[in-house]
């Protein structure tokens, strides 16, 4: 004799199977190697959209920032060096000026003191599930192809100068470096970017 089940047993049932089946499903979607997956496709997917130069334009709302003077400025001057951090939307760059420039000095003035830029962050917009990303210079600090100017009550910084690649890392917990060594291979990633970077940045500029 053939054994009926009831239907309202057959759809418990099925709906057990259907949310064992989506669990499953959200694991694999979660796992570290999808992450990374999903991760290495948008990288590259930026880097195609960008293969002949990359063009930015970032328009801040705040003046420039003093972020630190070195304790070899004095007075007089020094071989120590003053900090202005410029900052916009997912973008900032610090200039590292010569001792002695104030808030207030004119573009000239700045450009005579400029040792060198580095570029904090740039807004590349790229995303990904548990990972963040930064576009990378060759040099962590440079000079040339930077050039400043002041008018109309803002400073702008006008950078031209290559770029080297795209680098990722993972936030997950067990991807945290050591003190005393580096991240594994799964919990970074790098895409080469070898493109020009054409970057304009203006913030507010108050003078005395």
């Amino acid at each position: 004799m053939r054994t009926l089940t009831p239907p309202s047993v057959r759809r418990i049932g099925l709906a057990l199977v259907v949310a064992l089946s989506g669990a499953g499903c959200d694991a694999e979607l979660m796992s570290p190697e999808f992450e990374r997956v999903t991760a290495e496709r948008a990288a590259q997917d930026f880097v195609d959209r960008h293969r002949e130069e990359w063009r930015v334009n970032v328009l801040g709302s705040d003046p420039p920032a003093i972020l630190e003077q070195t304790s070899m400025c004095g007075p007089t001057g020094g071989s120590g060096v003053n900090v202005l951090l410029l900052s916009g939307r997912d973008a900032r760059i610090s200039l590292y000026l010569g001792c002695g420039v104030t808030r207030g000095a004119s573009a000239d003035e700045l450009a005579a003191a400029l040792r060198f830029v580095v570029i904090e962050a740039l807004p590349h917009g790229i995303a990904s599930p548990g990972w963040r990303f930064q576009v990378l210079t060759p040099s962590s600090s440079f000079s040339e192809g930077a050039t400043l100017r002041v008018a109309g009550g803002r400073l702008t910084v006008d950078v031209d100068t290559p770029l080297f690649a795209i680098f990722g890392y993972s936030e997950r917990p067990s991807c945290e470096a050591p003190q005393d060594g580096f991240a594994t291979n799964e919990c970074v990633l790098q895409r080469p970017f070898d493109v020009p970077l054409h970057l304009t940045f203006s913030v507010p500029y108050p003078r005395p």
